[in-house]
């Protein structure tokens, strides 16, 4: 499978082995391995195998929209297991996942997603980057007011400014995504067509957690976006039951 042999290529480039234990958790080895120096250019990489994963699925069996569980093991490897949030609002999933298996997943993300044929009209690449550039990422980390990482109850990293710091990421250059033709758009009547879309951006919080230990785990993910206006600020909250054992089988 073309997206899990891809990550399993990043982990190496990552020197994942070197740095999550293989054998479940290990506490001389940070729970939550942040986007320093070292790795930030890995994080950038399974950001946007993560944005392929989430957009190659159709809407109907997406993990993004799953309301249970069911959908999480679609695409994935025991080398690396991806994690959805939502499109908006919360959701309790129920999930058996591999043992020795790090997990990768959005807090709060964003996806730019432009027609290829307008981005290659003249001028509109660079107004395009640009928009997506340093201020972007400074007004996108200003409106986050939330978000939430926790395991069985204790919460990983101190607060919200920690995660944000430990945690954002964005990719610095324009990347292509296979878009189903059964999305979230489309199910909602805007008809965005499927096929690839050459110039993706994506930018957010990020976790990459090392393998989880044996038996039963809550892991509670998600963020809220604030604008200061007086609308219902943007949320996505997700709740995973997971249960980590042998390798389930994958679909």
């Amino acid at each position: 499978m073309k997206i899990a042999s891809t990550r399993t290529s990043l982990l190496a480039t990552l020197a994942i082995a070197t740095l999550l234990p293989l054998a479940g958790c290990d506490p001389e080895f940070p729970l939550v391995l942040p986007v320093d120096d070292e790795i930030a250019s890995g994080y950038e990489s399974l950001a946007v195998e993560w944005s392929r994963w989430a957009m190659a699925a159709p809407y109907t069996r997406s993990p993004v929209a799953d309301p249970t569980g069911a959908w999480c093991n679609t695409s994935q490897s025991p080398e690396l297991w991806f994690l959805a949030g939502t499109y908006e609002g919360a959701v309790e999933r129920s999930c058996t996942i591999p043992e020795d298996t790090p997990l990768f997943f959005p807090l709060l993300s964003r996806l730019g997603l432009p027609s290829n044929a307008w981005v290659e009209q003249p001028g509109n690449y660079d107004d395009y980057v640009h928009g997506w550039g340093p201020q972007h990422q400074a007004d996108s980390r200003a409106n986050t007011c939330a978000l939430t990482l926790r395991l069985d109850g204790v919460d990983l990293l101190e607060d919200t400014a920690e995660r944000d710091e430990q945690l954002y990421a964005a990719t610095t250059e324009p990347f292509a995504v296979e878009v189903n033709a059964d999305n979230w758009w489309t199910a909602r009547g805007h008809a965005l067509p499927g096929g690839t879309y050459d110039y993706a951006l994506a930018d957010g919080h990020w976790a990459l957690l090392q393998p989880l230990s044996p038996g039963p785990h809550v892991l509670e993910l998600g963020g809220t976006v604030c604008t200061g206006d007086e609308g219902t600020p943007f949320e996505t909250e997700a709740t995973y039951h997971l249960l980590v054992e042998g390798t389930p089988e994958l679909d």
